[in-house]
Formats: structure tokens, C-alpha cells, sequence
């Protein structure tokens, strides 16, 4: 899997590049960052690891995945950030036929918000365990598929 990053700040750099480098299976394939210090350091971190522009850029040059580790209030795009362009949405090929799936927009700072009450014991997990299983066949079986070109029959959730 070929996996981007957006932003070379401190949690990119320290948390998220490393961990992702040190990941059987994926490949770090580019970095979004416009700072010329923050350049060298991924230069100096991963000599072997493009810098770009925007965040087009890195998609264009073709990943799999986005990790974006900027804050939200540093994020250029506006009301139109975490929604992708029609003709990147994904194909549901369901006994119905194949359904065009258009990006949910994220709001990834409340997860965090939501998981440190839970750690603090304030209010619930906000993704419990079962699910996060089930999330986790659901993208294997959609890897497989993509993979071998063919079906994968999904065990009901639990």
C-alpha cells in the first residue's frame, strides 16, 4: 500500500512517518509539505521520499491512502476539505448492480476528542471493538477483491 502524508510537523515527523515507514507493507510515498526547513528534514529523515506541493500533487503522483496530520484550522480548502471529487468516489458492486459512493467529509479531531473522554472513563469508546474488527474485514475483503479481480463473501457482523 502506498500511503501519503500531509504535513511534516512535529506529529508528522515524530509519530506518524516513522510508523508508517516501520509498517510491512506500506510504502511512505510522499509528503505534503511547502516549508523548505521541513523539506530538508524529510530529506535528511527519508532521502528516498518526494516532498510536494498540495495535496493534489501527492494524489496525482498515485497513493493509496492519505494520512493528514495537519490541524484543522491550517487546512486551505474550506467547506469542500475531506470530500473527494466525483470521479474519485468509490464503486459498490452489490447484487443490485455497481452504486457510486461518494466521500463522507471527516471530522477526525472529534474522534480524538471523543477516545480521550473514553480513556478518561467520561462516556463510551467511540468506535467499540466489534466494530473496528468488522471495519477491518470489510477493507481486507475490498483489498482482496481489488487484487484478484472476484467477489469476497463477507461473514454476517457480529
Amino acid at each position: 500500500m502506498r500511503l501519503g502524508l500531509v504535513g511534516y510537523g512535529v506529529g508528522g515527523r515524530h509519530f506518524h512517518a516513522p510508523f508508517i515507514a516501520a509498517a510491512r507493507g506500506v510504502e511512505l510515498a510522499g509528503v505534503v509539505t511547502r516549508s523548505p526547513e521541513r523539506r530538508a528534514e524529510l530529506a535528511e529523515d527519508f532521502p528516498d521520499v518526494r516532498a510536494y506541493d498540495s495535496s493534489a500533487d501527492l494524489l496525482e503522483a498515485g497513493v493509496d491512502a492519505v494520512t493528514i496530520t495537519t490541524p484543522p484550522q491550517t487546512r486551505r480548502e474550506g467547506d469542500a476539505w475531506g470530500y473527494e471529487a466525483p470521479e474519485r468516489w468509490g464503486t459498490l458492486h452489490a447484487a443490485t448492480g455497481p452504486v457510486s459512493v461518494p466521500s463522507e467529509q471527516g471530522a477526525y479531531q472529534d474522534y480524538y476528542t471523543q477516545f480521550a473522554a473514553a480513556l478518561r472513563g467520561e462516556q463510551a469508546f467511540p468506535v467499540p471493538a466489534e466494530q473496528a474488527v468488522d471495519t477491518l474485514a470489510v477493507l481486507d475483503a475490498a483489498r482482496i477483491s481489488a487484487a484478484e479481480n472476484r467477489t469476497v463473501d463477507l461473514l454476517p457482523a457480529h
